[in-house]
């Protein structure tokens, strides 16, 4: 295994093609999530300027919090992948050097917490505004198998990876399914109207002094996730996965309200109208109310109803920002159906729901294995042969079969 210099292994920035005034496919910094291999186009619009790449760019953020976050995925253009596309100006460019290194490899590279921990490592600038410094991260020397060995490595990876982005898809399916059920179902429905805290207790999250960083953990046994405004972001249906949790002694100390499975959680400030079903206990910030709904019967109708409702509509109480308050929130104009319409959705809905729910678990199953395997396949410590069963176990690929080792 080789040692080089990742500006050697791979080409930073390359040079693309792309008059200014063409309509090109677009890809903003908040189109990427974290930790996500693929992204896709936000949309096409005229280029005046920006980062320019092609289909299977490597796209790394580049500054922060977004580097942080975990935000490095692969381009693809689909439909457009013979077109030059374009993004934000905080983006690097990466693409594999011929000969030395294939892309889709170096997606793994520098999604590896040693190269992520050196481009952290490098970032200078005023607070908020760091970048990374493309000199220190191209200096850095790494381990480099041979173009086979990359190649075995990649396709193990991105088995998984295709599983999820399969799981995701699904989900993403089955939620545009309920939101087109609910629309149908309460054109017709008939029922009562009121606020929503009256039929439902809705409380809003908290947030520990920042301060006092023995508030705040990694998810563990003696920890409850705490969700923010970004972790909804991520979620489609479930919300299940937080990049930070509380101590039991933190939650208990300063009184933060904790949402039980079924709960759906609205966000209310900066990013307004972001809707999940709670997939296991867990906590909230300030920024996000907790609907509690002990019926299980309204789950599903509960969240498809604030999933469609229109928060524009509640106006916004910051001249700064998008938000409103929780007296808003709590106030909005809820219609509950007749219990046996609302049955009807239910016995329709739960079924869906649950398939989504598995397709969460399974997710997060897949994404710790493949963060598990990540770091030892890197450094050589294990061997793709002694990955690969794992791997096919958990997705049904016959990984023989696609990385020819």
């Amino acid at each position: 295994m080789a040692v080089v210099a990742l500006g050697e292994a791979a080409i930073f920035n390359p040079q693309v093609k792309l008059a200014k005034g063409v309509i090109a496919p677009y890809v903003a910094m908040e189109t990427l999530q974290p930790f996500t291999r693929d992204v896709y186009k936000t949309e096409n619009k005229e280029y005046r300027g920006g980062t320019k790449f092609l289909d299977g760019d490597i796209l790394m953020a580049r500054i922060t919090p977004s580097l942080e976050n975990g935000k490095t995925s692969i381009y693809r253009g689909g439909e457009d992948s013979s077109k030059a596309a374009f993004g934000s100006t905080e983006f690097i460019v990466i693409r594999g050097a011929k000969g030395k290194s294939l892309t889709d490899f170096l997606y793994y590279l520098l999604t590896s917490t040693e190269i992520r921990d050196v481009a952290i490592a490098s970032m200078t600038g005023s607070s908020g505004r760091q970048r990374v410094q493309n000199d220190v991260l191209k200096n850095y020397r790494v381990k480099l198998p041979t173009l086979k060995e990359q190649q075995a490595i990649a396709a193990t990876l991105g088995a998984l990876d295709d599983k999820i982005e399969s799981n995701q898809r699904v989900i993403g399916m089955i939620d545009a399914l309920v939101l087109a059920k609910f629309s149908e179902f309460s054109s017709r429905a008939h029922g009562k109207v009121g606020r929503l805290d009256s039929f439902f207790d809705v409380t809003i999250g908290r947030t520990p002094p920042r301060k006092e960083t023995e508030w705040f953990t990694k998810p563990g046994p003696e920890s409850l996730r705490w969700a923010s405004i970004k972790d909804m972001g991520a979620a489609t249906t479930f919300l299940m996965e937080t990049s930070e949790s509380l101590t039991s002694k933190a939650i208990l100390s300063h009184r933060v309200p904790v949402a039980d499975p079924g709960d759906v959680l609205v966000s209310f400030k900066l990013t307004v109208g972001r809707v999940a079903m709670c997939g296991e206990s867990l906590c909230t910030n300030e920024a996000i109310a907790t609907v509690h709904i002990e019926d299980p019967s309204l789950r599903e109708y509960a969240y498809a109803f604030l999933k469609s409702f229109n928060y524009g509509s509640l106006g916004s109480t910051s001249s700064i920002a998008t938000a409103t308050n929780s007296k808003m929130i709590k106030a909005i104009e809820f219609f509950c159906p007749e219990e046996a319409c609302l049955n009807e959705f239910h016995n329709q809905m739960r079924p869906l729901f649950a398939v989504s729910k598995q397709r969460e678990y399974e997710t997060r199953s897949l994404r710790k294995l493949r963060d598990a395997l990540l770091p030892e396949l890197m450094s050589g410590r294990i061997r793709v042969p002694e990955a690969r069963q794992a791997v096919e176990d958990a997705t049904d690929v016959e990984l023989s079969e696609v990385s020819g080792v």
